[in-house]
């Protein structure tokens, strides 16, 4: 009987909070993403695009122009007492220059993540490429709070 109150309470609690996800129907929606160059690991490159394709979709919004150079590593961290590698350490580095009513900015967004060798090759790139996938992400997420909280004049 405990459990079901405490859960009904709980649920009330936050049924009532103001509870809004932050990607969802922000300000950020009224804007449009205008991608003119992107250089680097096209993979990485065609992820974003997509990803800032699909949170930014409106038409008449305020147009931002964007430029995206992605670089992608996979550097060895750790071996074992044979010389052989027992760890990765893969990082996504971006540099956006954006542009709104002749507003330049530019910065970089970083995500790395280190990771276990496995003992399938085809696993461990199956592994790699969701990790890819994974960080391109968070990177997107950190793009669009870093627009939201942009001063463009």
């Amino acid at each position: 009987m405990k459990k079901i109150l405490i859960l009904f309470l709980t649920f009330l609690l936050f049924s009532s909070c103001g509870y809004k996800p932050i990607y969802s129907e922000s300000e950020n929606s009224n804007y449009k993403i205008n991608i003119i160059s992107t250089e680097g690991d096209k993979g990485i490159n065609n992820l974003i695009v997509r990803n800032l394709n699909q949170k930014f979709n409106k038409s008449d919004g305020r147009e931002i122009t964007t430029k995206i150079k992605s670089n992608y590593s996979k550097r060895i961290v750790a071996k074992n007492a044979k010389g052989s590698v027992t760890d990765y350490e893969l990082q996504i580095n971006v540099n956006f220059e954006m542009v709104l009513k002749g507003t330049k900015k530019v910065f970089s967004i970083e995500e790395r993540l280190n990771i276990k060798k496995l003992d399938d090759i085809l696993k461990e790139k199956n592994y790699e490429k969701t990790v890819k996938k994974n960080l391109t992400s968070s990177i997107v997420d950190k793009l669009i709070l870093r627009i939201s909280t942009f001063e463009w004049s």
